[in-house]
């Protein structure tokens, strides 16, 4: 062999190595983000999901007795964990995108539902879960208070 003949060899190899490699690079590091963009996501909907339950189930809203019409911040509680159902209904007449607008789940879809223990819906507000890539459910036992205090689960589903 000549000696253009091994460079031409060398250099054919080398070419494929280097192209295999760059290959190889570009999929791992699109992988990689990939997987950091759905942690990124689901991190952003946790903490959204644990924001919309806390401020709503520990909040008592704003101005104090607010109602469907005079609303700056919603909260349905009369006392830690322990929700007026007055406030639910009032929450209720609230259009949804108003509701998104006053909690500042900018981005995402919420749903609450709250159901007694043995699983029957007493409230639901928010659209159905429809076309989502993410969902996170949040469930907490709460207190519902209507004239007498039972026992409920307060759920938040918050998706995008």
């Amino acid at each position: 062999m000549s000696r253009g003949q091994i460079f031409s060899i060398d250099m054919n190899i080398s070419m494929f190595l280097f192209i295999a490699f760059v290959i190889s690079t570009t999929l791992a590091f699109n992988q990689v983000s990939s997987q950091l963009y759905d942690h990124t996501v689901y991190s952003e909907i946790t903490r959204t999901a644990v924001l919309l339950s806390d401020n709503l189930v520990k909040s008592s809203g704003y101005p104090a007795g607010w109602n469907s019409t005079n609303v700056l911040s919603v909260g349905l509680s009369s006392g830690i964990n322990i929700i007026n159902a007055s406030k639910l209904y009032e929450m209720s007449d609230i259009p949804y995108q108003t509701f998104k607008d006053l909690t500042g789940i900018f981005g995402y879809d919420a749903l609450i539902n709250i159901t007694s223990v043995s699983g029957e819906e007493l409230f639901s507000y928010g659209p159905a879960i429809s076309g989502a890539s993410y969902i996170f459910p949040l469930k907490r036992l709460c207190i519902l208070e209507n004239g007498t205090r039972r026992p409920v689960h307060f759920s938040v589903v918050v998706w995008k």
